[in-house]
């Protein structure tokens, strides 16, 4: 939702917003550099995590593994939640602020 304020996406672009280099590079057009963002590497990992639970629907190991690699049983997945769940929020706070400051969406209603 923050990177729909970005001005001059047509629908098409807009519908693509869910592809995180899709993401980054409109961001870019509005001088926003995506992983300097507060607390990016936890989106990123959250993000990774999510996708491979959601591409996995269909297995039945309680292990998730990520595009990189990385291995999460039930009780890595809980501790990860419970540690960085907070740091989603200041990824949030933190790209709202740049998008919203950025001189190419200053003006824009939130």
């Amino acid at each position: 939702m923050i990177c729909l304020k970005i001005p001059g996406l047509s629908e098409i672009k807009k519908d693509r917003l869910y592809f995180v280099n899709d993401i980054t590079r409109f961001l870019a057009s509005i001088h926003v550099v995506h992983d300097e963002v507060k607390c990016y590497e936890t989106m990123d990992k959250f993000r990774l995590i999510n996708n491979a639970i959601k591409h996995d629907c269909y297995s039945f190991s309680r292990v998730v593994t990520t595009k990189r690699g990385d291995k999460y049983g039930e009780k890595e997945l809980r501790m990860m939640y419970m540690d960085r769940a907070q740091k989603l929020n200041t990824y949030l706070s933190d790209l709202y602020e740049k998008v919203m400051t950025s001189p190419r969406v200053k003006g824009v209603s939130a």
